[in-house]
C-alpha cells in the first residue's frame, strides 16, 4: 500500500505543478507585486491557504442570504421572522468574499492562477456588497411597514428587484465556485483514474 501512495505522488504531483505554473496562467512580475502588497494576514493560517477556508464562508452565506432575501422580499411575515438574520448571514458573506479576494491574490503569489476564475473573484465582491446594500435598504423600509398594512407599490418593485438580485448573486456565486474548483481539480481529474486507491 505504501509503494502504491509513493507511485501517485510520483505520477500527480508534476502534473499539479504544471497546472498552477502555466506560464499562461502566472505573470512573475504581478505575482512578486501582490505579495509586496499584499498584507500576510492573509496569507495562511495554522499552515492552510486562508483563501481556501474563507472561501467556504462566501459560498455558503451568500446563496443562503439570497434564499432569505427572497423570502423576506415575497411575504411579510418572514421579514418579522428572519429578516435580521438574513442581513447579519448577508454582511458575514460578503466579508467573507472581499477576505477570499485578498487571500486569493496570495495564494495566486505561491501557485499562480486561473484567468477565468480570477475575473469572476475580482468582480464577485463587488457585486456582494451591491446585493447587501439593496437587503439593507429594504429591510430597513419594510420593517417599518405594520403587517396589517400592504407594502406600497414602490415598495414592491424594490423588493422584485431584490429577489432578482437574490438570483444574480446566487448565480454569480455558482460560476465563482465552479471556475476555481475547475482550476485546481480539472486536470488532476483528467490524468487521473477512479479506483487507483482502495482501502484494505
Amino acid at each position: 500500500m505504501q509503494r502504491r501512495i509513493y507511485e501517485f505522488n510520483l505520477q500527480v504531483r508534476p502534473m499539479r505543478v504544471h497546472c498552477l505554473f502555466n506560464p499562461r496562467n502566472v505573470n512573475p512580475h504581478q505575482r512578486e507585486s501582490l505579495k509586496s502588497r499584499l498584507p500576510l494576514v492573509f496569507d495562511t493560517i495554522a499552515g492552510l491557504p486562508v483563501h481556501i477556508l474563507v472561501v467556504h464562508v462566501a459560498v455558503v452565506l451568500i446563496p443562503l442570504s439570497a434564499i432569505g432575501a427572497t423570502l423576506i422580499a415575497a411575504r411579510p411575515k418572514a421579514l418579522r421572522l428572519f429578516g435580521a438574520a438574513t442581513v447579519i448571514g448577508a454582511t458575514v458573506g460578503v466579508i467573507a468574499s472581499v477576505i477570499a479576494e485578498f487571500s486569493g491574490n496570495q495564494l495566486a503569489g505561491r501557485v499562480g492562477w486561473s484567468e477565468e476564475h480570477a475575473n469572476y473573484g475580482d468582480v464577485f465582491p463587488i457585486a456582494a456588497v451591491a446585493f447587501l446594500a439593496l437587503l439593507i435598504v429594504f429591510w430597513l423600509i419594510a420593517r417599518g411597514v405594520p403587517l396589517n398594512r400592504h407594502r406600497p407599490l414602490w415598495l414592491k418593485v424594490i423588493g422584485a428587484i431584490l429577489i432578482v438580485a437574490s438570483i444574480g448573486i446566487t448565480y454569480f456565486t455558482v460560476l465563482t465556485g465552479y471556475s476555481g474548483s475547475k482550476a485546481t481539480w480539472s486536470e488532476i481529474v483528467e490524468k487521473s483514474q477512479p479506483g487507483t486507491f482502495a482501502p484494505e
